[in-house]
């Protein structure tokens, strides 16, 4: 309440009525955030309750194994966790990732989190050093992903994740 006081007091008053709307909205109301090592996930509170310990941890050792490739500690650096907001608000099936944040869309909100999908865009976060080819944040994210999978002993999807990685590299760049 007193950061939305400090908030609403900045407002120019053409715009307040705008912003009462958002601050009024009831989405606020079942909004939740749980928290892990590297980590705080934002969303329905249904659901961030409902992450288990050991599925949060098997996410923590994977960024710190990202981390590790590349010499950074991502909550040590930052002084922060990375956030994961779930929108379950916005109708997008995937993730988008980087700096120090992650949304994952409304179609691809399930557990278990622990998996490609949050290694892939953990690997954004943790690859975020200006990559020089646009091209290549994909390409190292899903190495991320897939290296993710391997060193949590999920040998069968890391094969697969290459497997489809060098099929998309093919169509997408040779063919």
């Amino acid at each position: 309440e007193a950061l939305r006081k400090r908030l609403v007091e900045e407002v120019p008053p053409d715009e307040q009525a705008e912003a009462d709307k958002v601050w009024n909205d009831p989405h606020w109301s079942y909004l939740g955030t749980a928290v892990s090592r590297q980590y705080v996930f934002i969303g329905p509170k249904t659901f961030v309750d409902s992450l288990t310990e050991p599925d949060k941890l098997k996410l923590d050792l994977a960024c710190v194994f990202l981390g590790d490739l590349v010499g950074r500690d991502q909550v040590s650096d930052a002084g922060q966790r990375l956030s994961v907001y779930y929108k379950e608000r916005f109708d997008f099936g995937g993730g988008l990732g980087g700096g120090h944040r992650i949304d994952i869309g409304n179609k691809v909100i399930t557990r278990p989190i622990a998996g490609e999908l949050h290694f892939h865009e953990t690997s954004h976060c943790v690859f975020n050093v200006g990559m020089i080819y646009k091209g290549f944040i994909e390409g190292i994210a899903n190495f991320g992903a897939t290296f993710a999978l391997d060193a949590l002993g999920r040998h069968a999807e890391a094969d697969a994740a290459i497997a489809s990685n060098r099929k998309g590299y093919k169509d997408d760049y040779l063919d």
